[in-house]
C-alpha cells in the first residue's frame, strides 16, 4: 500500500503523506520502539480561518487558540505523527509535546485528545469519526491523577456520522474497533499515542496494498488546566478544549 493521507488547508509540502509499510509487528502499547524508519509528519501549519487555504497569501499557523484558549509556542502544545500500515490495519503514532495535561471531562475531545476524521481517497465523504484521550489531570507534582469516573483511562470514542450512521469502528456489523494506548511522560513533557485502526474502519477492504488512498483530518486538541475540588491546578480558565494543531 502506497497509503497517502490528504487534508485541506495544509501548508505546501504536507497535504499529502505516503504510510509506510511495516514489517514489524506493531504492539499497541504506548511505545514507538517498532516505528524506527517511519517518516515523520511534523509540526504541520494550517490555514486560518477555516478554507483560507487557497487565498493568495494565506495565514499558516501551527495551533489555532478556540474560545479564549491562549497558546504560548511550541512547549505549549506541538506534535509529530507517523503513520504505517500492514496488510490488514493502519497504524498511528503521535508524540504531543504538552507542557500540561488534562481531561478531566469525561468525554474524548474536551480537554488533551485527538480527533481523526477519515474520509474516502477523493475527500468527498466523511467515513469515520474517531477520538482519543487520556482521563484526569497532572497535580502541581506532576503526578497524572486519575479521572475517577472512568473505568479505563484511555477513552476511545467512535462517534456517529453527520447523517446518524455509526462509524465502521463503531458499528456491530463491521466489527473492526479501533484500539489506542495512551502514555503521558511528565518529565519530557510528551504525551505518546498510538493507535490502531483496521481496514474495515476505514471503509477499506484488506488486504492493505500499495496506491491505496484514504483522507484525513486530525485535530489535537489542547487543554491547559483543571480546576478540581475548588483547587486550580496549572492555567485558569484553559480548561477543556481551548485549541488545536493537526490538519484540516
Amino acid at each position: 500500500m502506497r497509503g497517502t493521507a490528504r487534508a485541506n488547508d495544509i501548508e505546501p509540502g504536507k497535504e499529502f503523506y505516503n504510510a509506510f509499510r511495516i514489517l514489524n509487528p506493531v504492539v499497541i502499547d504506548g511505545v514507538l520502539s517498532e516505528w524506527t524508519g517511519v517518516p515523520v509528519l511534523a509540526d504541520p501549519k494550517f490555514a486560518v480561518p477555516k478554507y483560507s487555504g487557497t487565498n493568495a497569501q494565506p495565514n499558516y499557523v501551527l495551533f489555532e487558540p478556540y474560545q479564549g484558549g491562549t497558546w504560548s509556542g511550541p512547549d505549549d502544545q506541538t506534535s509529530a505523527v507517523q503513520v504505517a500500515y500492514d496488510s490488514d490495519n493502519v497504524y498511528f503514532g503521535f508524540v504531543v509535546t504538552d507542557d500540561y495535561h488534562e481531561n478531566v471531562s469525561g468525554n474524548a475531545w474536551n480537554g488533551d485528545s485527538i480527533q481523526l476524521m477519515i474520509a474516502d481517497a477523493a475527500r468527498t465523504n466523511i467515513i469515520a469519526l474517531y477520538n482519543y484521550s487520556l482521563g484526569g489531570y497532572e497535580d502541581s507534582q506532576g503526578n497524572l491523577v486519575p479521572d475517577p469516573n472512568l473505568v479505563n483511562q484511555v477513552i476511545v470514542d467512535h462517534e456517529n456520522l453527520p447523517n446518524g450512521n455509526p462509524s465502521p469502528g463503531g458499528d456491530p456489523a463491521c466489527n473492526c474497533p479501533t484500539e489506542a494506548v495512551i502514555k503521558r511522560e511528565f518529565l519530557k513533557k510528551k504525551t505518546i499515542y498510538e493507535i490502531k485502526l483496521p481496514a474495515g474502519s476505514l471503509g477499506l477492504a484488506a488486504p492493505l496494498t500499495d496506491g491505496t488512498r484514504f483522507g484525513l483530518g486530525m485535530a489535537i486538541n489542547d487543554g491547559d488546566g483543571a480546576l478540581v475540588d475548588s483547587v486550580q491546578h496549572a492555567q485558569t480558565g484553559q480548561q477543556g478544549q481551548k485549541g488545536w494543531g493537526g490538519l484540516g
